[in-house]
C-alpha cells in the first residue's frame, strides 16, 4: 500500500470515528446520487420548466455517467473497505472505487442547472449539495478522498467545456438529418464501447430520450410551463408511470445487459415523448406554435 493510500485509509477510519450518529446524516446525504432520486429530479426540468436547459441536461447527464463507468472500467480500483477491512462498508457497491460516480453525477446535475438559471439560491444549493455527497461517499467507505477530488475536476472540466464552448447551441443549430444520426448513434456508439449493468441505464435511457425529443419538436411541441395544480399532475402522474415502466417491464424481460438497456430505453422514450404527448391529450398543457421555443 503507498503512502498516499495510508494516509487516506487513515483519514476514512478517523472520519468513520466521530461518531456513530453520523451513519444516519450520511446514508441520507448519500440518496442526493440515487437512482431513484435522479429519477424524480432530472424529469422535471423538461417536462414543467424549460425544455431547452431540460433537454440538453439529460443528454449532459447521461453522457458524463457513462464516463465515470468507463473510467471505473479502466482503472479497477479497489474500493477502500476491501483494501483495509477496518474502513466499514458501509454503502457497498459491486464496481471499481476510482472516480466517484456519485459526486460526478451531483456535480453535473446540480452545477448544470446554476449555470442556466443563474439563481443564487440555486448555486448555493449546488455547492452544499456537492459537499454533502462527496463527503457522504468517503464517510461510507465507498470511496478514497482522491476518488471523489478527481470528479470535482472532471465534473468541473466538462461544465466548462459546455458552457464555455456553448456546445448546446452548436449542436441545435446542425441540420435535423444530422441530429438524427447524434441522437441515435451517439448511445449506440458508447454501447458498442462498454455495456455493463451500469452503463445499460445511462445509455438506454438517452438512446430513448434522444429519439422521443426528436418526436416531440416535430410532433407534439408541448409547453413546459402551466398552472401550478396541472404541473403537480402532470408531474405526478409522469412520474407514476415513469415508476410503472421501471417495476413492471423488468420481470417480462430476461436478464443481462442488453435487456436492460432496452428497458431505460423504453422510459427514456416516455420521458421525452410519450409524457408530453399525453399533457397535451390531456389538456394538461398547451401545444407551441412551430419554432417556438420555451
Amino acid at each position: 500500500m503507498t503512502d498516499l493510500l495510508q494516509a487516506q485509509i487513515a483519514f476514512t477510519l478517523w472520519f468513520q470515528s466521530l461518531n456513530p450518529a453520523l451513519d444516519a446524516v450520511f446514508n441520507t446525504f448519500n440518496l442526493l446520487q440515487s437512482e431513484e432520486f435522479m429519477l424524480l429530479v432530472l424529469p422535471i426540468v423538461w417536462w414543467c420548466i424549460d425544455k431547452r436547459i431540460g433537454a440538453s441536461l439529460l443528454i449532459l447527464f447521461t453522457s458524463t455517467e457513462f464516463l465515470s463507468r468507463f473510467l471505473k472500467n479502466v482503472t479497477g480500483e479497489t474500493r477502500p473497505y476491501d483494501l483495509d477491512r477496518r474502513v466499514r462498508d458501509l454503502d457497498h457497491q459491486p464496481d471499481s472505487s476510482f472516480p466517484s460516480a456519485g459526486t460526478l453525477d451531483v456535480l453535473i446535475l446540480w452545477g448544470y442547472l446554476a449555470t442556466q438559471f443563474r439563481n443564487r439560491a440555486l448555486w448555493v444549493w449546488a455547492i452544499c449539495a456537492v459537499v454533502m455527497i462527496a463527503s457522504a461517499r468517503v464517510y461510507l467507505g465507498a470511496h478514497y478522498p482522491t476518488d471523489v477530488l478527481a470528479s470535482l475536476l472532471i465534473g468541473l472540466l466538462v461544465l466548462a467545456v459546455v458552457v464555455r464552448g456553448r456546445v448546446v447551441e452548436r449542436f441545435a443549430a446542425r441540420p435535423r438529418v444530422m441530429l438524427w444520426v447524434m441522437a441515435i448513434g451517439w448511445p449506440l456508439l458508447l454501447a458498442a464501447i462498454m455495456l455493463n449493468p451500469e452503463s445499460a441505464v445511462s445509455l438506454g435511457a438517452m438512446l430513448g430520450f434522444n429519439i422521443g425529443l426528436m418526436i416531440e419538436t416535430q410532433v407534439v411541441r408541448f409547453d413546459p410551463r402551466g398552472e401550478w395544480w396541472k404541473q403537480i399532475v402532470k408531474f405526478a402522474l409522469a412520474l407514476a408511470i415513469v415508476m410503472a415502466l421501471r417495476l413492471g417491464i423488468k420481470p417480462l424481460l430476461p436478464p443481462g445487459d442488453i435487456f436492460s438497456f432496452i428497458r431505460y430505453a423504453v422510459i427514456g422514450l416516455w420521458i421525452g415523448v410519450g409524457a408530453p404527448w399525453m399533457f397535451v391529450t390531456m389538456r394538461l398543457s398547451s401545444s407551441l406554435r412551430r419554432g417556438e421555443v420555451r
